[in-house]
């Protein structure tokens, strides 16, 4: 009887590392790291680590680097704080940031697609896991 409390408790500690381990991961990739740690709580860490590398990162402000220092900087700054250079965006630097952004949300689309999908196929996964022993 010792031995089946001490597996228990042993899986709950292991669960519940995974699902801390989970948040930090979530809180890194510039989401929530509560919803996920929850989230890896009620249906499990493994699933939810699947989850959140099947969606793409977030970036929790927009910044881009001086092009002088190469230090992060705010993305509507026009003087770097830490080198002092002025950094306002010549015309055909404008014209760069503009394809750029619109080659990201190309991309942003295509993650967004391929999230869906493993959404998909997780939720199948799941339905048949919970029908087989359902049905049993």
């Amino acid at each position: 009887m010792e031995i089946i409390f001490f597996i228990v408790w042993l899986g709950l500690i292991v669960w519940l590392g995974l699902a801390i381990a989970t948040g930090f991961a979530a809180s890194y990739r510039g989401r929530s790291p509560a919803g996920w740690f929850f989230l890896a709580m009620v249906i499990s860490p493994l699933l939810a680590l699947i989850l959140l590398i099947a969606f793409p990162p977030r970036r929790a402000s927009p910044s881009k680097q001086c092009k002088f220092c190469r230090s992060e900087i705010d993305r509507e700054a026009t003087v770097c704080p830490h080198c002092q250079r002025d950094i306002t965006p010549t015309q055909a630097e404008i014209e760069l940031q503009q394809a750029e952004v619109e080659q990201q949300n190309a991309k942003a689309l295509y993650d967004r697609r391929q999230s869906w999908i493993a959404v998909g196929i997780l939720t199948v996964v799941i339905a048949y896991l919970f029908w087989g022993t359902v049905m049993r």
